[in-house]
């Protein structure tokens, strides 16, 4: 303001006053300097200075009831929330995109929660925990996981779990207590070397989950999930597969349903895949040939977080895997690159789908014939290629399914929901049946897909529904391999183009009514 006032005197005051002026600037500005006061240009509404959290107390100086109040902040007996039932005796199909879905994560990661309130270390005998932490020669050695208890049926674990864990194991096991047992100090050893390498695996999992979380617009990860990061690490890494398919038109797609899945995009349904760049850029960076997105697959964390899900999820995140593998082959001549060796090192179970998924094909045509391979070495199913199990699922396909030129169907919808699950299980039942070495792969392979009990880690049996039978049906293969040349895929859903004439959906029951006449 004094320099403003100077510049409406005349030049002969304005020059001999500009002296007292700027000293009269220069003193209040020392003065401010010196009592740490704000100038006069400093915005009105300046925010207040927040102070930060304390941090949280050091794990290892916590007492038993601290590390307990930390390890699960609800008592035993506290009812996380519920997941609806299985449908049709099938807990999850296809490419319903669970990972997009609050409520489910939030009561996965509950679930959880309740199963660390009342999970207790009970342990045995000093000499055999000895012995399962320090196998004799010859014996593959525990992860870290194994060696505290954590991970696998328990659904995940945090810094608290692990510290309690530790705890409780090196007390039992410590060199002083087992004066005379030899390996006493080696498993000692043992249990501090998993206790940090599963803290420094936590971290690990949170940096990996809030990358794969920044490639979408998705809101932060609740403290709930965060907590015990493996459950939301795993749906966050289905959620990138899952948006690569389903932004990828699979199988026969007609114009009217590709422009319709590019507007589903920007639907409530369908942002889960709203990519923080363009749907092109998101495509880009996963098929980059250095293949950083894909690398992020063959970390260790990764796995653990795969071990740590409900098998549903697994199995679902499996069939995701292997068909972006496939796809990838069949646009390239059958080349894909070479991150995809340690991606199927890291996840071996992969190999046993794909058998199965052979088994499928050779089930889908005639006995003895050898169908004539199109572009890219593909192989085009002619009409007499079909066997009569193929033909008749063919049919019933064509007469549930929306023509794809109308709408698509959700995995949620109760129809195609039936039609896989009959598929499925007259493609597995007589499996069960027959003997010979195609029929004991195929067991192996279909246990996969079989539901699992996991008790008070999961969720399904919370509403009083009766046991399924399967924990994931691969709906979106079996519709591609057995629809081939009518059935499409898209972020909207399922449909079968077919002729391009309109027709009527028909229900499930009514549609096998009508190819039985």
């Amino acid at each position: 303001m004094a320099l403003k006032s100077l510049q409406n005197l005349p030049p002969e005051k304005r020059t001999k006053a500009l002296p007292a002026v700027t000293a009269g600037i220069l003193k209040r500005l020392l003065s401010q300097a010196r009592n740490d006061e704000p100038t006069p240009s400093s915005p009105p509404h300046m925010p207040e200075r927040v102070e930060a959290p304390p941090p949280p107390p050091a794990l290892d100086t916590c007492d038993d009831e601290e590390l307990e109040r930390l390890r699960c902040s609800h008592r035993v007996g506290w009812a996380p929330k519920e997941l609806p039932p299985p449908q049709d005796g099938v807990e999850a199909f296809g490419d319903d995109p669970w990972f997009a879905q609050l409520e489910v994560r939030e009561a996965l990661a509950e679930a959880v929660e309740a199963h660390h309130g009342s999970f207790k270390i009970l342990v045995g005998d000093p000499a055999a925990e000895i012995a399962r932490i320090c196998p004799s020669e010859g014996s593959a050695p525990l992860k870290s996981g194994a060696v505290l208890r954590l991970g696998g049926a328990n659904g995940g674990f945090g810094e608290p779990d692990v510290a309690y864990a530790y705890r409780q194991l090196s007390r039992a096991l410590h060199p002083d207590k087992n004066p005379d047992h030899p390996h006493a100090g080696e498993a000692f050893r043992r249990l501090k070397e998993a206790q940090d390498e599963l803290k420094q695996s936590l971290e690990q999992q949170r940096n990996v989950l809030r990358g794969f979380s920044a490639l979408f617009r998705v809101k932060d990860e609740g403290e709930l999930q965060m907590k015990r990061p493996q459950c939301a690490l795993l749906a966050e890494a289905s959620r990138l597969l899952g948006a690569v398919l389903a932004l990828t038109p699979q199988g026969f797609v007609p114009p009217g349903a590709l422009q319709r899945a590019n507007a589903f995009l920007r639907l409530p349904e369908g942002t889960w895949a709203w990519s923080t760049a363009s749907t092109e850029a998101l495509l880009a960076q996963w098929r980059d040939e250095k293949g950083q997105l894909l690398e992020a697959f063959t970390e260790p964390v990764l796995r653990n977080a795969y071990d740590c899900a409900p098998k549903r999820y697994r199995a679902q995140f499996l069939c995701l895997l292997a068909r972006a593998a496939q796809l990838e082959s069949d646009a390239s001549d059958g080349c894909v690159r070479r991150t995809w060796s340690k991606v199927f090192e890291m996840f071996p179970e992969i190999q046993l789908w794909q058998e199965l998924r052979q088994l499928i094909l050779k089930k889908r045509q005639v006995h003895g014939r050898r169908p004539k391979r199109g572009a890219h070495g593909l192989v085009k199913m002619g009409e007499a290629d079909w066997s009569s199990w193929a033909k008749r699922w063919r049919k019933l396909i064509l007469a549930v399914l929306p023509s794809g030129e109308e709408e698509a169907a959700a995995w949620s919808d109760p129809e195609l929901r039936k039609l896989c699950a009959a598929l499925w299980r007259d493609f597995a039942d007589p499996l069960e049946k027959e003997d010979g070495e195609d029929a004991a792969t195929a067991r192996r392979c279909l246990n996969l897909f079989r539901a699992e009990s996991r008790k008070s880690s999961d969720v399904e049996c919370q509403q009083g529904a009766a046991p399924a039978e399967w924990a994931f049906v691969p709906a979106s293969d079996l519709l591609l391999l057995l629809g081939e040349g009518f059935v499409g895929v898209t972020l909207e859903g399922v449909f079968a183009a077919g002729d391009g004439a309109r027709r009527a959906r028909l229900a499930f029951a009514s549609a096998i009514f009508r190819t039985m006449m």
